[in-house]
């Protein structure tokens, strides 16, 4: 689905075709005395102003299909986790990944009860006790609704855990995806 302000940038290239018809109509009417003598010059004149708002205004048109097929294709909505998982009570919930240094990783997690979300290398998750890991990179600590950026300052394996340390059983949406241009 395309936004408001995404269809927007077709309406401002054909505002200028607009007016740029309109200007080339009342050379038009104004010189209906004057065509009949100079019938050429006023094609002519015609022509140059309805070229120069067709030239001003399907530039920025075919880079603007062109910018959003770029911004909407397969690696915006590419989610390299898209699933549901339960989390019992004071348990904790896994998922392994590589990413290369300089590598920007997102995580996106709804949950009913709050949880804690982190990033932490594997070495430091075979040292963490059952409690929260000792060293995460990156972390969001009892929220219900997580939004979790994270870029790796070094090649290596990462692990995002998720931890409910609530009473209750936790029911997490959990969205991983490696591009940030899919958060919009």
């Amino acid at each position: 689905m395309v936004s408001a302000r995404a269809r927007l940038k077709y309406v401002k290239p054909l505002v200028i075709m607009g007016v740029a018809t309109a200007i080339s109509l009342t050379v038009f009417v104004a010189s209906l005395n004057q065509w009949q003598a100079y019938a050429w010059g006023f094609v002519l004149i015609f022509a140059v102003i309805m070229f120069c708002g067709v030239s001003f205004a399907l530039g920025p048109i075919v880079f603007a299909r062109g910018t959003e097929k770029f911004l909407l294709g397969s690696r915006r909505t590419h989610w390299k986790l898209d699933q549901r998982v339960s989390v019992v009570r004071g348990d904790f919930w896994s998922y392994p990944f590589h990413l290369p240094k300089n590598g920007w990783l997102g995580v996106r997690c709804n949950s009913d009860s709050p949880v804690s979300v982190e990033i932490v290398s594997e070495a430091d998750l075979v040292s963490a006790t059952a409690t929260l890991s000792r060293n995460p990179e990156e972390s969001r600590r009892n929220i219900r609704n997580v939004l979790l950026s994270y870029r790796a300052g070094r090649d290596g394996n990462w692990v995002i855990v998720i931890r409910n340390d609530t009473l209750q059983p936790a029911n997490v949406q959990i969205k991983v995806s490696e591009y940030l241009g899919a958060w919009s």
